[in-house]
């Protein structure tokens, strides 16, 4: 709402990790005409594009890895990754080969 108020003609961007509305706190109980930016939907896909470009930039690349990383974190992404890691490693450490595992 201090962003309406301080920029009444500017286009308020609401941020959320997966595209929902703005809450009736965020708003102020007000109706106030918005667009979501998704973490999921938008800025996931914009930081592998960014990445892509900065793959002569050594820092730049690194930094915009961690970020995704972080993002990824805070969407659940990153437990999903770790735990198929372990198990295709429990598969490899098991007596029985992948193809006795997926019949």
């Amino acid at each position: 709402m201090r962003y309406r108020n301080a920029y009444p003609d500017a286009t308020i961007l609401y941020l959320t990790l997966f595209g929902d509305d703005a809450s009736a706190v965020s708003t102020g109980n007000k109706e106030i005409n918005y667009c979501t930016v998704s973490y999921d939907q938008l800025i996931l896909p914009w930081l592998h594009k960014c990445i892509k470009e900065a793959a002569e930039n050594s820092t730049l690349r690194d930094i915009l890895n961690q970020y995704r990383k972080t993002v990824k974190g805070l969407l659940g992404y990153a437990r999903e990754s770790e735990m198929e890691e372990e198990i295709i490693q429990e598969l490899k450490r098991s007596e029985n080969n992948i193809e006795a595992t997926f019949p």
